[in-house]
C-alpha cells in the first residue's frame, strides 16, 4: 500500500493542480470535468466523486494537446511536471531526479487505461479504445511522457558528476574528502574499535544481562542448496547445538531478579509481561543488529578478498604518521593590511574617506580573522565594502557571498552562491576541494536579517547554520534591518561561535515616511495611494 500511495503522488499533485485553477487555457470538456469533480467533493458521495475523477483522467489523457500560438505546452499533465522540477531558487531539479517522476506517471498511466479497459462490454473494444493513447509516435500525453524520459535519461547518464573522494594527502593516502567531508583512516579505525565494544556490551549486558550463556559447537552443516522459505543452519536439525530455542527465557525465568524484572503478574501458571520492559530488549536487540550489519559492512565489503584488502590497508595506515593539517583548528589573528589603499583602489579616488567609522572598524575586525563578525549599517553606508576590501587585499585567500542581490564588478576572488545550492553535497565536495588549493576563509551572508523574517516562505532559509563549510572559517553577517532584539537570533541561528563581534550604527532612514491606511478595496487601493502622494509629496522650490 505504500509504494502504491507513492506512485500515485504526481496524479494526485496533477488534480490538486487542475482544481486549483491551471495558468494554462483548458478543453471545455476539461473545465466541465473538473467542475463535476469539485461538485462532487464538496456536496456528492464517494462513488459519484471517483466517477468524476475517472471521467476527468480519462479526458486528459485521451487528448493529442496540440501546442498553440501563446502555450507551447497545453497538456496539463506536462505542464505539472515542469512545474515540479521547478527549485525554491528558480532553477530546474537535474534530470536524473526528474526520470522517477515520469515513471510513476506511465505506470498510473498504464494501470488507469488497464481498469478502464475491464470496464467496457469486451476487452477487446476497450483495447481498441485505450490502443491509439499508449502508443509512442503518436501525439498524446504518454507520447511525451516517453519522449521526456529519453531525453531525460541520456542526459543522466552522459552527464559526469563530480568525484566523490578527493584525496587531501597524496603522498600516503591517509585523508580524504568525502562528499565535502573530511575522513581519515584513523577515525574509521577508531569508529571501527567503538563499534566492536558496543557490539559486546550489548550482548553481554542489555541481551544477555551478564549471563554465562553460550552454544557448544563443533561444526556448522548448512544446506546451500535447500531453498525451502525459512530454512537457515539454525533450523537444520543437523545442528543439535541450536536445539533449545529457549535457553535465554529458561534462564531469565530460573533466576527471580530477572523474572521480577520482566514478569508483572503469574497466576496459575499464566504470566502477565512487563510491555515497556520488553520493548526496552527488543529496542537493544534492534540496536545489536544494526551495529552488527554496519561492522559487516565496513569490514567485508561484500566479499572476502575485498574484506581482507581493506582490513589489511587500514592495519597499514595504522603505522602510517598522520600528516599535517592544511587547515587551522581555529581563526588565527594577524596584521590588517593597508585598508586605505583598497578603499582607494575600488573609487578611484586618492583621497576618498571611509563613510563612517563602523565600516573601517568591520573591515579591520574581517581582515584580523580572530573573531566573527555581526555588521549592521544603514543602507548607503558601504557595507559592500566590507565584502570586496578584503577580497581584494586578500590575494591568496578566498571569501564566499552567500545569497547577494549586488552585481559585482571587476575581478576579485570572490565566489558568489545562492542558499539553495549551499545544502547540496556537490556544493560541500566543490568547496572543500577548492579550500585544499586555495584557503578558503570567509563565508558572508548579505541581507542577514532575511532567513528570521522570510523563512517560512523560502525553506532553503530554514536551519542556516547547515550551509557552513566542515572547515573553520570566519563568519560575516551583514544587514540594514537587524534590531537589537534579533542579534541573538542571528547569532544562535548562524552557529556565531563564542568569541564574535558585533558592529552597529545608526540604521534609521529619515529621508523615508511611513504611513498607516486604513484597509481598502482592492479596486479602490490605486486611487488611495495615487491622493496620498499628492497629499505629502513636497515638490522642490523653483
Amino acid at each position: 500500500m505504500t509504494e502504491i500511495k507513492g506512485y500515485i503522488r504526481p496524479v494526485t499533485s496533477l488534480i490538486a493542480m487542475l482544481l486549483r485553477g491551471p495558468s494554462v487555457p483548458l478543453l471545455e470538456v476539461i473545465e466541465k470535468a473538473i467542475k463535476a469533480l469539485q461538485t462532487s467533493l464538496g456536496n456528492g458521495t464517494l462513488d459519484e466523486a471517483v466517477s468524476d475523477l475517472e471521467v476527468l483522467l480519462v479526458q486528459l489523457w485521451t487528448q493529442p494537446w496540440l501546442p498553440t500560438k501563446d502555450h507551447c505546452i497545453t497538456d496539463p499533465t506536462i505542464l505539472y511536471l515542469v512545474f515540479s522540477s521547478i527549485l525554491p531558487s528558480g532553477s530546474f531539479k537535474e534530470p536524473k531526479l526528474i526520470t522517477n517522476i515520469i515513471a510513476r506517471f506511465e505506470y498510473c498511466m498504464c494501470l488507469f487505461s488497464i481498469s478502464q479497459i475491464h470496464t467496457h462490454v469486451t476487452q477487446d473494444a476497450g483495447f481498441e479504445e485505450w490502443e491509439p493513447w499508449l502508443q509512442e509516435k503518436v501525439e498524446s500525453t504518454f507520447n511525451l511522457l516517453c519522449t521526456l524520459q529519453y531525453f531525460a535519461s541520456s542526459i543522466a547518464f552522459g552527464t559526469m558528476g563530480p568525484p566523490r573522494i578527493y584525496w587531501t594527502d597524496c603522498k600516503t593516502f591517509y585523508s580524504m574528502l568525502y562528499k565535502g567531508d573530511p575522513v581519515s583512516f584513523d577515525c574509521i579505525q577508531a569508529m571501527l574499535s567503538d563499534n566492536e565494544k558496543m557490539l559486546k556490551d550489548v550482548w553481554e549486558q542489555e541481551l544477555l544481562f551478564s549471563l554465562d550463556l553460550s552454544v557448544q559447537y563443533e561444526s556448522i552443516k548448512d544446506d546451500l542448496s535447500n531453498i525451502t522459505p525459512g530454512y537457515g543452519f539454525v533450523t537444520d536439525h543437523r545442528n543439535s547445538c541450536f536445539s533449545d530455542s529457549n535457553l535465554l527465557l529458561s534462564s531469565i525465568l530460573n533466576i527471580s531478579q530477572l523474572k521480577d524484572h520482566f514478569i508483572a503478574l503469574e497466576h496459575k501458571g499464566i504470566m502477565v509481561w512487563k510491555a515497556h520492559e520488553l520493548k526496552t530488549w527488543l529496542s537493544s536487540y534492534a540496536k545489536f543488529h544494526l551495529a552488527l550489519i554496519t561492522r559487516v559492512n565496513l569490514t567485508q565489503l561484500n566479499s572476502q578478498p575485498k574484506g581482507q584488502s581493506q582490513s589489511a590497508l587500514l592495519a597499514e595506515s595504522a603505522s602510517l604518521e598522520e600528516p599535517e593539517s592544511s587547515q587551522p583548528s581555529t581563526l588565527v589573528e594577524r596584521d590588517s593590511p593597508p585598508v586605505q589603499d583598497g578603499l582607494e583602489h575600488v573609487l578611484h579616488k586618492p583621497d576618498a574617506n571611509w563613510t563612517c567609522s563602523e565600516q573601517l572598524e568591520g573591515i579591520k575586525a574581517m581582515l584580523r580573522l580572530k573573531k566573527d563578525v555581526l555588521a549592521i549599517l544603514p543602507t548607503g553606508a558601504g557595507k559592500m565594502m566590507l565584502v570586496i576590501i578584503p577580497s581584494l587585499l586578500e590575494k591568496d585567500q578566498i571569501t564566499v557571498l552567500f545569497d547577494s542581490s549586488k552585481h559585482l564588478s571587476g575581478s576579485t576572488n570572490l565566489v558568489l552562491v545562492s542558499a539553495d545550492i549551499v545544502k547540496t553535497t556537490g556544493w560541500k565536495q566543490a568547496i572543500a576541494e577548492l579550500s585544499q588549493c586555495i584557503p578558503v576563509v570567509r563565508q558572508i551572508f548579505d541581507e542577514s536579517h532575511i532567513p528570521v523574517t522570510s523563512s517560512s516562505f523560502r525553506p532553503a532559509l530554514l536551519n542556516m547554520s547547515d550551509i557552513w563549510v566542515q572547515f573553520p572559517t570566519q563568519i560575516v553577517l551583514l544587514s540594514a534591518t537587524v534590531p537589537k532584539a534579533m542579534e541573538p537570533y542571528l547569532i544562535h541561528d548562524f552557529g556565531f561561535g563564542e568569541n564574535h563581534f558585533i558592529l552597529r550604527t545608526w540604521t534609521n532612514r529619515p529621508e523615508l515616511e511611513y504611513h498607516w491606511m486604513s484597509p481598502q478595496m482592492e479596486n479602490h487601493l490605486p486611487e488611495s495611494i495615487s491622493s496620498l502622494i499628492k497629499a505629502t509629496l513636497k515638490l522642490p522650490q523653483d
